[in-house]
């Protein structure tokens, strides 16, 4: 009788858990991923069409944001990036040059109003252009 008391409690458990981590799989499928393209230029940045940004782009809440650096500088300085949460940590990019044309940043837009500051941490030609984009989830 005690073992087949174990078993059921055994399978229940199971079913249990089962369920709590089925129900998990798919909100994490549901999660978006939104691409961000910006060409980096001595003119600032350009969006996949070549057209300047405006200095506000606005991004989804609840995406995975994946802000890809294309480096298309005439210059030939390099860049690298960081942004900056509401919360004050920030994190940084890899370095994008002639060498290296393409890097990345990868965060998530969790909170509706949630802003972010994006900008280039090495002095450069175009400092002052690649210094003031604000991403805003919405």
């Amino acid at each position: 009788m005690k073992i087949k008391r174990r078993y059921k409690d055994m399978m229940v458990a199971i079913l249990i858990g089962f369920f709590f981590s089925a129900g998990s799989f798919p909100a994490m499928a549901q999660q978006v991923e939104t691409l961000v393209l910006l060409k980096v230029t001595e003119k600032g940045f350009l969006d996949e069409k070549g057209h300047p940004l405006k200095h506000v782009l606005k991004i989804p809440k609840g995406s995975r944001i994946k802000i890809v650096f294309e480096y298309a500088d005439k210059t030939g300085d390099v860049h690298e990036f960081g942004l900056l949460f509401d919360s004050g940590e920030e994190i940084y990019s890899n370095p994008v040059s002639e060498k290296n044309l393409k890097t990345e940043l990868v965060f998530f837009a969790n909170a509706h109003g949630e802003q972010f500051e994006l900008y280039c941490i090495l002095g450069c030609t175009a400092m002052d252009k690649l210094t003031d984009l604000a991403l805003v989830v919405s």
